[in-house]
C-alpha cells in the first residue's frame, strides 16, 4: 500500500509487479508554475536500498518535442536512497516515475 494523496493538480497511480519485487509509482504534476513536494509512505512493501528514479520534464512550457525537434526534452534518470518514508520534489509540469525493488 502506498500513502500519497491525488489532487486537482496531482495524480498518482501504482502497480506491482506479478512477482511481487517491485513498486512502481506513476506521478503526474500538472501544475505549470510551481514544483509539489510530496511524502510517499510505503506499507507492506520492504524496499531495497535504491530507488530509480524517471522524470519527463522540460525547462518551459515552450520546449517539446516535434518531428524537426525529437530530442528536445528527454528523461532524465537517477538513483536516491530508498526510505519506508522518503520525500520527493516533483518539477512542475512533469511525469516522474519512481521504481522500486526489493
Amino acid at each position: 500500500m502506498v500513502d500519497a494523496k491525488s489532487g486537482p493538480r496531482r495524480k498518482k497511480a501504482k502497480a506491482r509487479s506479478e512477482s511481487g519485487d517491485r513498486l512502481t509509482l506513476y506521478c503526474v504534476n500538472r501544475r505549470l508554475e510551481r514544483d509539489l513536494s510530496a511524502r510517499i509512505e510505503l506499507h507492506g512493501f520492504q524496499p531495497g536500498p535504491l530507488t530509480r528514479v524517471v522524470t519527463l520534464a522540460a525547462p518551459t512550457m515552450y520546449h517539446f518535442n516535434d518531428e524537426s525537434k525529437t530530442d528536445a526534452v528527454q528523461p532524465a534518470e537517477s538513483q536516491i536512497p530508498t526510505a519506508q518514508a522518503l520525500a520527493h520534489t516533483f518539477p512542475r509540469a512533469s511525469v516522474t516515475i519512481l521504481e522500486f525493488h526489493k
